[in-house]
C-alpha cells in the first residue's frame, strides 16, 4: 500500500512538472505561499514588477539608479534551498540586514561582510565565498565611484536648467550624502553588484538562482528587462496624481501595519509608468515573460497590493494582450482585507479592476472573463462578496489561518486543483 502511495505521488509530481503555472505577484504577500507551493510544484514562473522604490532599495536607487530589485530578491530568497549547512549559511548571508538604528555599526558590519571576516561566512566554502564577495566588492566599488560622479555633477548641474529644481535635486543632489547602510539588505547589494557587472537584470537573476540553488524549472522574471529605473504613478478619480510607487502604497518613512494606512483621497482611476522627469512613458513587457505565459496552463494573480503589485506589471505593453489570448484558467487570489489602494471596493470591483488594467494594452474588444475566470478568497475576508456581480466567474472559498489570511496548505491545494482542471 505504501509503495502504491509513493508511486502515485511520483507520477503526480512528474505530471505536474509538465504543467507550467504562471504567477503575477509583488514581492511580499505571496512569499510564504511560494515557499509552500515549491514543495508540490516547481514548474512555476513568477513575474514581478521592478518599480518598488521604497525600503532599502530606495537608497540603492538614489546612488546607483537602475530598476528596483527588492521584489525579485525577496522571491528568490523564498525559493532558495536550505537543506545543507552551506545552503543555510548562504541563505542567512543573502537575507541578512545591517543594523537599522546605528549608522556606524551598520557600516562596520558591511565592511566585515565585504572583507570576508563576518561570522556569516563561517559555514560558506571558499568557492561560494569568492563568487558572492566578488559581486559585493563590485557593488562597493560602484558606490565609491557614484560618490565621485555625483560630486562632479553637482558642480556642473547647469545642464539641467530646463528641468524643474526639485527634480534636479533628486537627480544630482544639492548636498553630497554618503550611502546609508542602515537596514541595507546584503542580498540587494549582491543582486545590484551582479546586475551592474553583467549589465543585465536577467543575468543577475540567473546568478542568484545558481548561488542559492533555486530549481532550474522555477523561473523568476522581471516584467520588464531593462537597466534603467522604472517608476510608477497613478491618477485618482478627483484628477490628482501621485508619483512614485511607495508614495501610492506606503507613504512616509515609517512602516505602518497592514490595514492602518490612511485611504487615498479618491479611488485610483489609472496607473502608468513615468521617467525620471515625471513624464508618462510606455514600457514593453519582456519577451521571455510572454513566452512563459503562453506556454503555461494557468495564470494566477496573487494576493497583495492591487495596483502597485499586480497593476505595476499588468500595464506593461504586450502583457494584457497575451493574457487575453491565454486559453486556460486565470485565477485571482482575493486579499483578506481592504487596504489603502482598495478602500471601499467589493470583490467584483477587484475583478473588474484587474480586467481594466489588462485592457489598457488591448485594442480588440475584450470582456472581464477574458482576464479573470476564477476567484479564490479566504473564508474570513472582510472584503464584501457581492455575489450577483460575481456571477460571471467561479468563486472558491479557502480556509483561513489564525491571522485571518489564507491557510497556506489549503490555498496551495486549491491552486493545484484548479491548475490541474484547467483546459
Amino acid at each position: 500500500h505504501n509503495i502504491i502511495l509513493v508511486l502515485s505521488r511520483i507520477n503526480f509530481i512528474v505530471y505536474m512538472s509538465q504543467q507550467r503555472l504562471f504567477i503575477l505577484s509583488g514581492g511580499t504577500a505571496f512569499n510564504e505561499a511560494a515557499r509552500a507551493l515549491a514543495d508540490f510544484h516547481q514548474s512555476v514562473t513568477y513575474c514581478l514588477p521592478i518599480s518598488d522604490d521604497g525600503g532599502s532599495s530606495a537608497e540603492i536607487l538614489r546612488h546607483l539608479g537602475g530598476p528596483a530589485i527588492g521584489d525579485l530578491r525577496s522571491r528568490l530568497l523564498r525559493l532558495a534551498k536550505s537543506e545543507t549547512e552551506e545552503q543555510q549559511a548562504v541563505l542567512a548571508l543573502l537575507q541578512f540586514r545591517l543594523p537599522r538604528d546605528d549608522a556606524d555599526a551598520a557600516r562596520r558590519e558591511w565592511m566585515a561582510v565585504v572583507e570576508g571576516t563576518h561570522t556569516l561566512w563561517l559555514s560558506v566554502t571558499e568557492a561560494y565565498k569568492h563568487i558572492i564577495r566578488s559581486f559585493l566588492l563590485h557593488f562597493n566599488s560602484r558606490l565609491l565611484q557614484s560618490t565621485s560622479v555625483r560630486t562632479h555633477t553637482c558642480q556642473g548641474k547647469s545642464r539641467f536648467k530646463l528641468v524643474p529644481a526639485e527634480i534636479v535635486k533628486s537627480l544630482v543632489g544639492e548636498e553630497q550624502q554618503p550611502f546609508d547602510f542602515c537596514g541595507a539588505s546584503v542580498g540587494n547589494c549582491f543582486f545590484t553588484g551582479a546586475r551592474l557587472f553583467f549589465h543585465s537584470i536577467r543575468s543577475a537573476v540567473l546568478l542568484w538562482k545558481s548561488v542559492a540553488q533555486v530549481p532550474s524549472e522555477t523561473h523568476v522574471l522581471p516584467v520588464i528587462n531593462c537597466s534603467h529605473s522604472v517608476n510608477l504613478g497613478c491618477q485618482l478619480l478627483d484628477g490628482s496624481k501621485i508619483l512614485g510607487q511607495n508614495n501610492i502604497s506606503h507613504p512616509g518613512k515609517t512602516v505602518i501595519k497592514e490595514g492602518q494606512q490612511p485611504a487615498l483621497a479618491a479611488p485610483i482611476q489609472r496607473i502608468f509608468y513615468i521617467n525620471d522627469w515625471q513624464q508618462e512613458i510606455v514600457q514593453r513587457v519582456d519577451d521571455e515573460v510572454v513566452t512563459d505565459l503562453l506556454a503555461s496552463k494557468s495564470v494566477v494573480y496573487a494576493m497583495g497590493s492591487l495596483y502597485t503589485s499586480l497593476g505595476a506589471s499588468l500595464i506593461a505593453k504586450g502583457l494584457g494582450r497575451a493574457i487575453a489570448q491565454h486559453p486556460g484558467r486565470k485565477i485571482l487570489l482575493l486579499n483578506g482585507c481592504l487596504d489603502r489602494e482598495t478602500a471601499g471596493m467589493t470583490a467584483s470591483q477587484h475583478v473588474v479592476a484587474v480586467a481594466r488594467l489588462c485592457q489598457q494594452d488591448c485594442q480588440q474588444t475584450t470582456t472581464t472573463s477574458d482576464f479573470v475566470t476564477d476567484v479564490i478568497y479566504p473564508e474570513t475576508t472582510t472584503i464584501p462578496l457581492d455575489w450577483e456581480e460575481l456571477a460571471g466567474v467561479h468563486v472558491h472559498p479557502v480556509t483561513s489561518g489564525d491571522n485571518g489570511h489564507y491557510d497556506l496548505t489549503a490555498l496551495t491545494q486549491q491552486i493545484i486543483n484548479l491548475h490541474s482542471d484547467s483546459s
